[in-house]
């Protein structure tokens, strides 16, 4: 009798501490948002098949850190871009004060100790506001490869173009 109790608590705790191990190494992925902003709008597709291709190593989320950004209108943005991420909002800019986000889209990719490895664009596809180009160095992309493979990223920061987030909305 005791030494199944000794087993079963042995294997609990083996399965426990391989979790833990497994869910260290997963990063997370927040990507702040505006559901009305186009150039949020215009990188659909993008994370859509960033979220297809590593999904099951680093947790993607959207973050909607306007206020004006409700449950309805951000439901709809997702279904309209067919969206498989979860999100959530962000209205006290709790994790845009914490990354320092600036505009949307901006993404964070955060190591398994909630730090930034990753910071900026998801690609240099846009030169400024309305002055889109073909995208040449997928930065955001990289980010998680090179997260994943245990590589130094490089560069740890680029600057996201897009829709300024509003801050003075909770003063």
């Amino acid at each position: 009798m005791v030494r199944r109790y000794l087993l079963i608590f042995c294997f609990s705790w083996l399965g426990a501490s391989l979790t833990q191990l497994f869910s260290q190494q997963r990063a997370t992925a927040y990507i702040f948002m505006l559901e009305d902003c186009v150039i949020c709008q215009s990188y659909t597709p993008l994370l859509n098949q960033l979220y297809e291709n590593y999904h099951r190593d680093v947790e993607f989320i959207l973050v909607f850190p306007n206020e004006r950004s409700r449950k309805d209108s951000i439901e709809k943005f997702i279904q309209k871009y067919h969206l498989k991420l979860s999100y959530k909002t962000d209205h006290y800019k709790q994790l845009s004060y914490r990354y320092g986000v600036k505009v949307t889209p901006e993404v964070v990719l955060a190591g398994s100790d909630g730090n930034a490895v990753y910071q900026g664009c998801l690609d240099d596809g846009y030169a400024a506001i309305g002055k889109k180009r073909r995208a040449s160095q997928q930065f955001f992309k990289n980010a998680i490869e090179n997260y994943l493979a245990q590589k130094p990223i490089h560069p740890e920061t680029t600057t996201a173009i897009g829709c300024f987030i509003n801050y003075k909305e909770n003063e």
